[in-house]
């Protein structure tokens, strides 16, 4: 195996050292990570403070182009990528851009990912057929690869971003330096990227197979290579191979130890991460179009007629169902922190439809907590510390409160 990389000095700092190192870009003087720390944790959500009755809504704004995706960092600043190519901060107070426009890409972008361990944006451009590292602190490209065809989701884990194309390439850069790793080409087309199960990175093909590869330290595994020592970075060995009784678009979940594919025909899967082996497959009578949400012992599906059920993790059985309005299309998101509040507040799920209701429903029963129509159809959300950002057509940003101000007494 090969030497261990040091972890740079910033990594210690996680996310919050992305969030440091970005403020220093705009205007304002710079702040240390130790004070940064501080700030968030005093102004974040509060751990006694029940959810408001109903959101209120704090700003409404339009941007110059569509969003590409919206980061929050921390719960006074949200991070703006567009489909051109532009890199800027809102405030979360007051809306308003607080810092100059970035233009990392001059052209579209396709897929992104804020690495979690540094303050590094990880862009791809279909046009370009780049894929591009930026590092927030010293606003420059730290590397560049040519990759034609990334599509989906990128991840990074393990010191690596991992990435899969159109053309059914499976590929793996260090992120320090750009260098690849590994890739694997496989025989069909892959539509949704790379997801991550622990040491695993997940691809599922036009076929239906799903594959599991092993993201580093394969010291310990069991592959079927004569090699000794690092595998040849290309035709990269998979631990499993396991052709599934799923769509090829279906969407990978995963989370609390689980693994969950769910797809357009309404068939939900739970999948054996150590084997490929189905553990329940069940039927439901609408397609899914949004990714479910994985709790240890619920699993949350919505549906395209609007119908929302959670279903026990074990063996799939029923425990609740809610008829909504309409067709949700977007991920679900878990509200109300990790864990449950210390005067009892429920964990929650908030479902998205598409026509314009956000609904939050108790996670262990289904209760409707609270719901809030808007004018305008829901093109995307963001969770935030202390709320949610909407995207609407025509360049629209909403952002609405979930829980009080801090120091609020309610």
């Amino acid at each position: 195996m090969g030497m261990q990389r040091r972890r740079p000095p910033y990594a210690r700092y996680g996310y919050l050292a992305l969030i440091c190192l970005w403020a220093g870009c705009a205007r304002g003087p710079r702040i240390t990570p130790d004070e940064l720390l501080a700030a968030y944790q005093d102004s974040g959500v509060p751990t006694s403070t029940a959810f408001l009755p109903k959101p209120e809504l704090v700003w409404q704004t339009k941007l110059n182009s569509p969003p590409a995706a919206l980061l929050p960092m921390g719960p006074r600043i949200l991070l703006v990528t567009t489909h051109r190519g532009e890199l800027y901060r809102l405030s979360m107070e007051t809306g308003k851009r607080d810092s100059r426009i970035w233009r990392p890409m001059k052209t579209a972008i396709t897929a992104q990912l804020v690495h979690g361990e540094g303050p590094v944006l990880y862009f791809a451009s279909a046009r370009d057929e780049e894929l591009i590292a930026f590092h927030m602190g010293a606003v420059k490209k730290i590397w560049t690869q040519k990759s034609p065809g990334i599509t989906g989701r990128m991840t990074a884990a393990g010191g690596q971003l991992l990435t899969a194309s159109l053309t059914g390439k499976v590929a793996a850069y260090d992120t320090a330096d750009g260098r690849l790793s590994w890739h694997r080409q496989l025989p069909g087309r892959i539509y949704r990227g790379v997801s991550v199960f622990s040491n695993l990175a997940l691809v599922l093909d036009d076929q239906a197979y799903l594959y599991a590869f092993p993201i580093k330290d394969l010291s310990d595994a069991s592959l079927d290579i004569a090699e000794t020592g690092d595998p040849p970075p290309a035709n990269y060995p998979f631990l499993w191979r396991r052709q599934l009784s799923i769509n090829p678009t279906a969407w990978v979940s995963t989370g609390m130890g689980q693994l969950i594919l769910a797809d357009s025909d309404g068939r939900v899967l739970k999948v054996d991460p150590g084997s490929g082996d189905t553990i329940f497959h069940i039927q439901l009578g609408a397609p899914i179009y949004s990714q479910p949400l994985v709790t240890d012992s619920l699993v949350v599906v919505a549906t395209g007629a609007g119908e929302v059920l959670g279903l026990r993790s074990s063996d799939g059985a029923i425990v609740w169902q809610v008829q909504g309005e309409g067709l949700v299309n977007l991920p679900l998101a878990i509200i109300g922190g990790g864990r449950p509040r210390a005067d009892g507040t429920p964990l929650a799920v908030l479902v998205p439809f598409a026509r314009g209701r956000l609904l939050a429903l108790e996670l262990a029963t289904g209760r409707e907590l609270w719901r809030y129509d808007l004018e305008h159809p829901i093109r995307a959300i963001s969770v935030t510390p202390q709320g949610v950002v909407i995207v609407q057509p025509r360049r629209r940003l909403i952002y609405l409160r979930m829980y009080p101000p801090p120091g609020h007494s309610s």
